[in-house]
């Protein structure tokens, strides 16, 4: 019989939380963290078919407005960044991005530098409407530059809210026949 005391491993076949689990829980974290100081709040979907989180906003009064901002995260602990230091790549699933594109509401791309706890961000539909070819790529992943300069804190948080409200009101002026 073992004992919680013993150094060898007693079942091999154990499930192992890896740095890349911990990694992602801290990206999420980071992100929930400036969105609730913002007194707004963060929901993550029970599957994940390419968004990670769900933004939800209120007004100054604390009264829940319309709209939502969607997340797609990713993390590590080696961003590839220019050698200018200027933009960050990353990889993405080119399914991920028609997706994301299609979709009525804001997706913001957040890229976790667990190295150096900051969050980086890119609204992925703007910096597609500025680069359409991305939409006829013939590879299965295409590669985003996020700008080092978006950096997630409460000032993104604060864009990200009026981007998900002018998104409501276009859907309102359709609605209204405008």
């Amino acid at each position: 019989m073992r004992h919680r005391g013993q150094h060898l491993p007693y079942d091999l076949k154990r499930k192992i939380r890896t740095p890349a689990h911990v990694i992602a829980d801290l990206s999420y974290n980071y992100l929930e963290r400036t969105v609730l100081r913002r007194g707004h709040w963060l929901d993550s979907p029970r599957n994940d078919y390419g968004i990670d989180a769900t933004m939800f906003h209120h007004n100054e009064r604390g009264e829940v407005e319309n709209g939502e901002v969607r997340f797609q995260l990713k993390a590590t602990a080696e961003p590839r960044t220019s050698r200018n230091g200027k933009w960050i790549s990353q990889r993405v699933d080119y399914r991920d991005i028609q997706y994301w594109y299609f979709e009525p509401y804001p997706v913001i791309l957040m890229l976790y530098d667990a190295t150096r706890n900051r969050g980086y961000w890119l609204h992925v539909q703007e910096f597609i409407d500025q680069n359409p070819a991305i939409m006829d790529a013939s590879s299965e992943s295409v590669t985003l530059r996020i700008p080092t300069s978006n950096l997630i804190n409460l000032r993104a948080i604060d864009r990200f809210r009026k981007l998900s409200i002018e998104t409501v009101a276009a859907f309102q002026n359709q609605r209204r026949g405008e």
